[in-house]
């Protein structure tokens, strides 16, 4: 058996979520992050990314990641090409090397927020367990990321900074920037609960545009090509 997927795979809230994607691309947001600090006081920033997994589809139904029964499968050579990069998972000991990196690289963001190459590492990084209290493990959910660089409107947030940011902004105003685009061909997969299969193809054959490319038109063939690519989770779940 496999130990990564050759699809990069990107699990969302809902069926609304999935289509969004669909149309108009993987759009950026801040995610909330925590970070080991060798005070025991450990910090959550905000970071803008875009976050995929390499889970192989026989550990779909076990990894916490991967709870959703919604998500998109990319082609693995889009990833690459739009410079995915996989999580560092660190010990949570201050005595390891690659923990004190962290811990380095947190007090460097607190000092000096404009010093970007100095902390940038905490994008690319993520505790082996859980902080908080349920002390999951991290690493088996082989997350892959496109993080942006602190700077205009992708400036990376402190704790309080990103609790005020989601305050003032409705959920549907929280992305950023240019979303990662794609084209009918770099889709694996399209992954969706049984139930709204029909719901997925009847917005297919509304579809006006993908991925976010603009005044791209939709041929027969593009639809049916998508079509072709939606499995329901549960038909999934049952045959791997």
């Amino acid at each position: 058996m496999r130990i990564y997927s050759n699809s990069f795979f990107h699990y969302t809230k809902n069926l609304e979520s999935l289509k969004s994607i669909i149309e108009k691309g993987f759009r950026v947001h801040f995610c909330k992050e925590e970070v080991y600090s060798d005070d025991r006081k450990n910090i959550s920033i905000g970071i803008p990314m875009t976050c995929f997994c390499d889970i192989p589809l026989a550990h779909l139904s076990d990894i916490k990641y991967a709870k959703s029964k919604v998500g998109i499968g990319m082609k693995r050579t889009w990833g690459i090409a739009h410079k995915l990069q996989p999580v560092i998972y660190y010990p949570n000991n201050r005595g390891c090397q690659s923990t004190q990196m962290i811990i380095d690289a947190k007090k460097a963001f607190e000092e000096n927020k404009s010093d970007y190459k100095a902390y940038r590492i905490l994008g690319l990084a993520k505790p082996l367990y859980d902080l908080s209290s349920k002390n999951e493990c991290n690493y088996m959910v082989r997350e892959w990321r496109k993080i942006y660089e602190s700077r205009n409107q992708y400036q990376w947030k402190t704790r309080k900074e990103y609790d005020d940011y989601i305050k003032k902004n409705p959920i549907n105003k929280r992305h950023i920037g240019s979303p990662l685009k794609f084209d009918i061909n770099d889709i694996d997969f399209i992954i969706v609960e049984e139930k709204n299969i029909l719901a997925i193809h009847e917005f297919i054959m509304e579809l006006s545009r993908v991925g976010g490319k603009e005044l791209v038109k939709i041929s027969q063939a593009d639809r049916e090509m998508l079509l072709s690519k939606i499995i329901g989770y549960e038909t999934l779940i049952r045959n791997i």
